[in-house]
């Protein structure tokens, strides 16, 4: 079965569970419409009439989806009886219950095999605590007051044991060693991130070039770190970027207004805001932008010659950068950050990935666009694919300034949207093998949505040892996912914050304060900890 056979039957037997699937592909998808899509020779589409408008939505998307220019005459219009669609068709559960025999989140005596019940307990009592709202939203003045009442020393001694051991390492280069190749063992692979970030409106009259130059030394050294440590592994090598690490928030901001106003067009001929000035930024060559002052301007400058130091050792490391996406209002410049860094070391290879939060509304219309332009500009397109982390923060700013609310209105329009991205990306991966290399993780803690990848992969003959394809959690957390997947050969990392105590707990707390509710969604992972705890000591 072709490919695109696979999609129609996929799209066609599974629109009620995955609708965004059938809205991708409409009007190509509709009934028996969709009849063929040729690869040999010129590719075109054969389907039964539609009107220009509608042809017009078709081009554009299987332009991006197969990265190929279709022309008006590459469209043929016939009909055909739907006598070709498979005579059995699974349904959804039964097709992804049928290829994942082999990865099982629910036995906790081998998941767990590695751990000692000392973390298991530890893990047990922070999830559960964890999953109590006012202790979240209490956490930063809980944490003020354990460090006047116990001193630094004894407090920093006691989060080591707790909650800061529980999602980070210290900057100690033995006990990130010694981490790394625990997990080797289960064969998960390590992901280092630096903590450094900043905020609109954080000091926001002053520029801290020494801080931001600090982030920059402290970025370096973790790549080489990364390189160092990860000499033997086959799995590709892989460090996370949070661009307000090194550019202040509030220029990121002025530029995504810039953008807003733009449509998000980053390719306008002429505008300052562009791809191409960006890119010549990166070689210190940047154009002024009317819209920030000449001290904004001269820091912006010096930012992307940071941006660059990072992306050229990683180049040279072969490390991969995944670009975090932030808060929606500075995404749009962090996306032309992102493209314009693709733009000049995605040459060959993808060095640099950009994000993308499937909680957002626009999600699917950004990667699509972002595809074609890597199309266009004979990019390698790396992509880190997650839900997002921002959820409650940008409902409460969104309706405090009078603005619609970027996020889905539910999760599982959240949960639709990322697997019909995943598809998108996937089929990129696969049906392009002589083309511009695609690269991207589903970075999920989702069983759901990685069953349905895995049930992808076998359908479209991908291996499990395929690198252009990975998966991501976050250190402490769903480790039931990350064990199960590692055990059972597919390639999959942890990623895992790394710095000082004081930096690393502040910096947690706020996430976990900014997206409490996915604690709330980890009961099945604390059920599995009991399992285990108890049948260790009956």
């Amino acid at each position: 079965m072709s490919w695109f056979q696979l999609i129609k039957r996929r799209v066609l037997t599974s629109s009620s569970q995955n609708p965004a699937l059938r809205t991708l592909f409409t009007p190509i998808v509709n009934g028996s419409r969709i009849i063929h899509f040729n690869w040999s020779n010129k590719p075109h589409i054969e389907v039964s009439k539609n009107t220009t408008k509608e042809m017009n939505g078709s081009r554009m998307f299987f332009e991006a989806f197969a990265g190929v220019k279709l022309s008006s005459r590459s469209f043929h219009y016939r009909l055909k009886s739907s006598s070709a669609m498979p005579d059995v068709i699974l349904s959804e559960k039964d097709r992804i219950t049928e290829h994942n025999k082999e990865v099982d989140f629910s036995r906790p005596e081998i998941i767990y095999e590695k751990k000692r019940t000392a973390e298991l307990l530890r893990g047990l009592l922070i999830l559960q605590l964890s999953s109590f709202d006012a202790f979240v939203q209490n956490s930063m003045k809980l944490m003020t007051l354990g460090q006047s009442f116990l001193g630094q020393r004894l407090f920093n001694w006691l989060m080591r044991r707790t909650f800061f051991g529980q999602f980070a390492i210290e900057q100690c280069q033995e006990e990130i060693l010694t981490e790394k190749q625990r997990l080797e063992e289960c064969g998960i692979a390590s992901i280092f991130a630096m903590t450094a970030e900043e905020d609109v409106g954080e000091d926001s009259d002053h520029f801290n070039e020494d801080r931001y130059d600090r982030n920059l030394e402290s970025m370096l050294l973790c790549l080489e770190m990364t390189d160092r440590m990860c000499q033997m592994v086959t799995r590709p090598k892989l460090t996370q970027l949070k661009v307000s690490s090194y550019v202040k928030a509030d220029v990121l901001a002025k530029v995504s207004e810039v953008l807003g106003q733009l449509n998000g067009d980053f390719m306008i001929p002429g505008n300052a805001v562009s791809l191409e000035n960006f890119v010549q930024g990166l070689h210190g060559k940047m154009q002024n932008i009317p819209e920030l002052s000449e001290a904004e301007m001269k820091h912006i400058r010096r930012a992307m010659l940071r941006l660059n130091a990072i992306a050229q050792k990683a180049s040279d490391k072969n490390i991969h950068i995944l670009v975090d996406a932030e808060k929606v209002n500075i995404n749009p410049s962090l996306s032309l950050i992102a493209m314009a860094m693709m733009k000049k070391f995605n040459v060959r290879k993808a060095v640099t990935w950009n994000t993308y939060q499937c909680y957002l509304k626009d999600t699917e219309t950004c990667l699509l666009r972002h595809a074609q332009l890597a199309d266009k500009e004979g990019i390698c397109f790396g992509v880190k694919l997650v839900r997002g982390a921002y959820m409650d923060g940008e409902k409460i700013n969104a309706e405090r300034d009078g603005l619609p609310v970027p996020i889905h209105d539910s999760y599982e329009a959240t949960n639709i949207m990322y697997d019909a991205m995943v598809e998108f990306l996937m089929h990129r991966c696969v049906v392009r093998p002589n083309m511009l290399e695609t690269r991207f993780i589903i970075a999920t803690h989702n069983e759901e949505s990685i069953l349905k990848a895995i049930c992808l992969m076998k359908e479209l003959g991908v291996s499990s040892a395929c690198d252009k394809v990975t998966f991501g959690q976050l250190y402490g957390m769903c480790d039931h996912v990350s064990y199960a997947l590692g055990q059972s050969g597919y390639p999959v990392y942890k990623s895992i914050v790394v710095g000082p105590v004081e930096d690393v707990l502040v910096y947690l707390l706020r996430r976990a304060q900014e997206n409490n509710t996915v604690f709330h969604r980890l009961q099945k992972e604390k059920n599995l900890l009991k399992q285990e705890i108890l049948r260790r000591m009956s």
